[in-house]
């Protein structure tokens, strides 16, 4: 976003997903330099959502991103329904196709989710379908290019997604996820490399078929 004009003092944040307003915060000038809000509006679902910026003369100074992650509530309903998890996949695939088109520089809008914060989404998702025993949501996970990525991320860290599952009587669940740790384990042991990079499009492809299947 270019630097502010002097005779810009205060101005307007307008959140919004796909063209639906869902809040608006009132901006005031920093003695930096820079317009801040107060707080971030509640967001009704997870995913991205666009954030255009007005001057107080409803100028338009720029538009950014950010990711609303889901909450605990949404989080059960996402492992529980392929289709809501395949719309965020769809959305984060774009993302990814946007960042390499605008790769030169020429992005109008910042990115909202980096990879650290892809992974500690489906990291999130993962324990949360230990914990319901969402068998489905786990093997398409592990069934993917991402598992292995997830994987890295929680080995060695306490609890394990499969000592969750137990927790809470999920004995199927868990014995999968101690059968994935296995095979990973080997893996990583025979020096096999994966790829570092989460492929959404074929995890919303997965998502697609799960969904066909379950008919959620």
């Amino acid at each position: 976003m270019p630097d502010l004009q002097p005779e810009v003092t205060s101005g307007l944040a307008i959140f919004k997903k796909s063209d639906d307003i869902f809040g608006t915060v009132e901006l005031d000038r920093s003695r930096f330099g820079h317009l801040f809000g107060s707080h971030i509006p509640a967001a009704r679902e997870s995913g991205i959502a666009d954030v255009e910026i007005e001057s107080q003369y409803r100028a338009h100074l720029g538009t950014a991103r950010i990711f609303y992650y889901p909450g605990k509530e949404q989080a059960t309903m996402m492992v529980q329904q392929p289709g809501l998890f395949g719309r965020i996949c769809k959305e984060l695939n774009q993302q990814s196709v946007y960042n390499s088109d605008t790769s030169a520089g020429t992005a109008q809008a910042s990115l909202p989710l980096g990879h650290a914060h892809q992974v500690q989404l489906l990291c999130l998702l993962v324990f949360t379908a230990a914990k319901e025993g969402a068998q489905q949501f786990v093997e398409m996970i592990f069934s993917s290019s991402a598992g292995r990525i997830v994987f890295d991320a929680y080995n060695g860290s306490s609890p394990l997604p499969e000592e969750v599952a137990l927790e809470h009587g999920n004995k199927e669940t868990a014995r999968y996820f101690e059968k994935t740790t296995k095979r990973l384990s080997t893996e990583i042991s025979n020096g096999k490399e994966c790829s570092n990079v989460i492929d959404w499009s074929e995890l919303a492809k997965a998502a697609m078929r799960a969904q066909q299947e379950s008919g959620n």
